[in-house]
């Protein structure tokens, strides 16, 4: 696989003669676009990592029939990317002492606009029903015993 400055992806195949000695390289007409890559590294089972430094990384899924739009790579996660940060800005919209920062991020094609908030996110991982349930206490073990 290669990857382009505009984030095109193409197939690199290696010409054989009857020796099996390499005579050429064909590349292959472009399979989709990407973040512009740093890194390509194939898995299995046609997944592929595109690591980007001047954008969102992504993990894509290699397709032998191509889309509505004619691309054969299915984006299946997008990995966040602040960096590069050109620039930013602190503004505080709300007026309630919390700055936030608006942050340009990336280069070219992956640039944009990003908001940094101060603060937690709790994104669950995992819920569990119990039932029968009534109440959940914590408890401490006293550091003497």
């Amino acid at each position: 696989l290669m990857g382009d400055i505009d984030g095109k992806l193409s197939m690199v195949i290696l010409k054989r003669d009857a020796r099996d000695q390499v005579n050429g390289l064909q590349i292959e007409e472009h399979l989709g676009v990407t973040s512009k890559a740093s890194t390509l590294t194939y898995l299995d089972n046609a997944y592929v990592f595109v690591g980007s430094t001047d954008g969102d990384s992504q993990l894509i899924q290699l397709s032998s029939k191509p889309s509505a739009n004619g691309s054969f790579i299915k984006e299946v996660e997008r990995y966040t990317n602040l960096g590069p940060i050109v620039d930013f800005c602190v503004v505080d919209l709300d007026r309630q002492g919390q700055g936030m920062m608006v942050t340009c991020s990336g280069c070219g094609k992956d640039g944009s606009l990003r908001v940094v908030r101060n603060g937690i996110g709790i994104t669950p991982d995992a819920n569990i029903e119990l039932s029968g349930m009534q109440g959940l206490w914590s408890l401490k073990q006293d550091e003497k015993s």
